[in-house]
């Protein structure tokens, strides 16, 4: 199309007409007093760049990191890279890099060794699911790890002295228990962040590498390992839910670490580092001069609140240096867990290769790694399937209004419950098995579920209110395969 529009000519294929914004998808664009003619420009002009990042991202280093590179100037327009083309890619990377190995290991996990250890926080005395889990694979070849068969299993699973027979579920429900353990009270790989210790409302769900152990040979083992199993959750769509901020998911992508990454983690002490640069001489004297109670050393705390050293230097912090001291205890902040997350990468990029990930935003890497915390309860639907019940029965209107009603955490153990895994496919990823929903049982009893087969059996429940108690009162208490088998 030819516009001259200010005098200024303009030849292109826009292919996006008035009624698409006005109207469509597009809508949304074109509100606040927009020019729709603009916003068509910008369009094409993203069509046309991702047109000419297709033909010849095969011809650029996207890993170089060093600064002024072309693939370091890719990655920085790496949000405005249609997904499409990166998944693209990326399936094309994994099917390259397919292992093999899997379906002949066997990991054997152990409830009540793990059980017995619950005390014991301490990488070298835990006997936790994922210690049992690093000790068996750890040595394994990556190769066992980038197989993927059977849909999405990797290895094979049994639990000592329980029965059953792992047709999926019992894979799936491993590698939860593995995850888990990271993010628990009884072992310290990982610690809360500080906005969690702080009761800050901003990411306290998040976790960070323990300090303590960066240097520790079979912790950065641990660490290494951890990448692992993030990859393979990739490659298999498992979307195991690693609790990571922005610290972790934006070295996987080679990006630079910024202010705003300990303001996720730690806002407080971002907080006081602000008012350390906004702060006048006056009240530098009052809070930090001779006569303060106490004197800002070239210190700082480190995220698992232990002391770090920014210089050695045994004098007080001057007010002339106070934005020196900010900005090398923030480049000391953002070093300090390098070690652990250098070694996680390190992992992930043995399962995953690293340049299938470099032109992915770190947003997108967490989701591809991790699903979404949130469920689209159309997407679920689209994905499932009756016997002895229509989509149009009472029985099914009233299970699905109840599972809208319930919370995100009741659906995560509904998800776990019926296919062993805490939450479903990112929307638009492949699902190794649909849902499927059959009619059976007797309406005194519980619904069973099959997590091999994400099968769910549900008896004919006359009301709403029996059909909620009924199945709260197995996903709550049959989430670890007490009622599900």
């Amino acid at each position: 199309k030819e516009d001259t529009q200010g005098g200024r000519r303009h030849v292109f294929d826009m292919n996006v007409t008035a009624d698409d914004l006005e109207g469509g998808s597009l809508g949304f664009l074109a509100q606040g007093g927009a020019e729709i003619y603009g916003l068509r420009y910008r369009i094409a002009c993203l069509r046309h760049f991702n047109e000419a990042v297709e033909r010849a991202v095969h011809l650029v280093d996207v890993e170089d990191g060093e600064e002024g590179s072309l693939g370091e100037r890719l990655r920085a327009f790496s949000g405005r890279i249609a997904e499409e083309g990166k998944e693209r890619r990326l399936k094309v990377a994994l099917e390259a890099t397919q292992g093999t190995g899997g379906n002949n290991t066997t990991v054997i996990l152990d409830n009540f060794l793990a059980s017995k250890s619950l005390d014991n926080v301490g990488i070298a005395s835990s006997n936790c699911i994922f210690v049992q889990a690093f000790k068996d694979l750890n040595k394994k070849p990556a190769s066992v790890l980038r197989s993927v068969w059977d849909g999405d299993r990797v290895f094979q699973v049994s639990f000592r002295g329980e029965s059953g027979s792992d047709a999926g579920g019992v894979f799936r429900e491993g590698m939860q228990r593995i995850v888990e353990d990271l993010f628990c009270d009884y072992f310290d790989l990982f610690i809360g962040c500080p906005n969690n210790l702080h009761d800050i409302n901003l990411n306290r769900e998040k976790f960070l590498p323990n300090s303590k152990h960066i240097g520790d040979a079979t912790a950065m083992q641990m660490y290494n390992f951890v990448g692992k199993i993030m990859g393979s959750s990739l490659r298999t769509n498992l979307a195991l839910p690693f609790h990571f901020p922005s610290y972790v998911w934006k070295g996987f992508c080679g990006l630079k670490l910024d202010r705003e990454d300990i303001v996720e983690v730690d806002s407080l002490f971002e907080k006081w580092l602000r008012d350390i640069s906004e702060c006048t001489e006056e009240m530098w004297e009052w809070s930090y001069g001779e006569e303060a109670e106490q004197v800002l050393k070239w210190t700082c705390t480190g995220a698992a609140g232990n002391e770090l050293t920014v210089r050695d230097d045994p004098n007080p912090v001057p007010f002339a240096l106070r934005n020196v001291y900010v900005e090398e205890v923030i480049k000391l902040r953002h070093a300090e867990l390098e070690p652990a997350l250098s070694a996680m990468k390190t992992g992930m990029f043995e399962v995953v290769p690293e340049r299938a990930l470099a032109l992915f935003t770190w947003r997108e890497v967490e989701v591809l790694v991790c699903g979404n915390p949130t469920f689209d309860m159309e997407d679920w639907k689209n994905h499932s399937h009756y016997s002895g019940y229509s989509s149009d029965d009472d029985v099914i209107k009233t299970f699905w209004k109840v599972m809208e009603e319930i919370t995100d955490e009741e659906k995560s153990m509904f998800c776990r419950f019926v296919w062993g895994r805490s939450r479903l496919p990112a929307k638009g990823q492949p699902w190794t098995t649909n849902f499927h929903i059959t009619k059976r049982g007797s309406v005194d009893a519980l619904p069973q579920a099959h997590t091999c087969f994400n099968s769910l059996e549900l008896p004919p429940y006359g009301t709403e209110d029996l059909l909620r108690e009924k199945l709260l009162c197995a996903v709550r208490y049959g989430v670890v395969g007490i009622l599900n088998t």
